[in-house]
This record gives C-alpha cells, sequence and structure tokens, in this order.
C-alpha cells in the first residue's frame, strides 16, 4: 500500500456521470424517504402518472402503486412485437414485389431470345 502514491486531485465527474449521480440521488430519495414503510411503497408523483408524461401509455387515472411501471413495460412489449409483426409484413411485401417483377423480367428476356433466334 505504501508503493501506491495517491495524488491529490479529486476524480473528474463528465457529465452524463454528473447526470447520472443526479438521477440515482433522486431515485434513492424517491424510494427511501420515511413514509412509514419504507421503500417500493411510495406513491410515485403526480408529474410521473400523468397522460401527459406518458402520453397515450397510460390510463387517465392516478395510481396508488407502482404498478404503473408494470403496465407501461406490457404496453411498451406489445407495441414492440406490433412494430415486429408489421416489418415481417413489410419483408414478404417486397419479397413478393421482387419476385414477380424478376419473373417479368425473366419472361422478357426469354422473348428477346427467342425473336433473336428466329
Amino acid at each position: 500500500m505504501d508503493a501506491i502514491k495517491l495524488s491529490g486531485k479529486r476524480p473528474t465527474r463528465t457529465k452524463g456521470m454528473s447526470a447520472l449521480g443526479e438521477l440515482e440521488r433522486r431515485l434513492r430519495k424517491f424510494f427511501n424517504e420515511a413514509d412509514g414503510h419504507g421503500t417500493f411503497y411510495r406513491v410515485p408523483p403526480t408529474a410521473m402518472i400523468t397522460p401527459k408524461y406518458f402520453a397515450g401509455s397510460l390510463a387517465k387515472r392516478a395510481w396508488s402503486d407502482l404498478r404503473w411501471i408494470g403496465t407501461l413495460a406490457g404496453q411498451q412489449q406489445s407495441l414492440c412485437k406490433e412494430k415486429l409483426h408489421r416489418s415481417k409484413e413489410m419483408v414478404r411485401e417486397k419479397a413478393a414485389k421482387f419476385a414477380e417483377r424478376t419473373r417479368v423480367q425473366l419472361a422478357q428476356a426469354q422473348r428477346r431470345a427467342s425473336l433473336k433466334k428466329s
């Protein structure tokens, strides 16, 4: 331990690290303030549960516990599944159009070749 030379300078925090630390402090305060229960029983702040904050995501009524997290996660999952389904359909449509275009081009090429031979 004596061989390690300690610098008097404190490590500098980047802007992102500072923002992350601020978020950690806010969350710690939110979940650990004394409210008679301790951690996860606190009610989310009003700003977090308004439809304006999560546009199109949450019900219009206030939530008394943290069920909104599960609701949000479920809605995100269904939205991702829907997007995946739509993208698969688009790929199928593009493949079908490409196959049709290729078939038509091949038929035209065969016609041209047969006309040149005769």
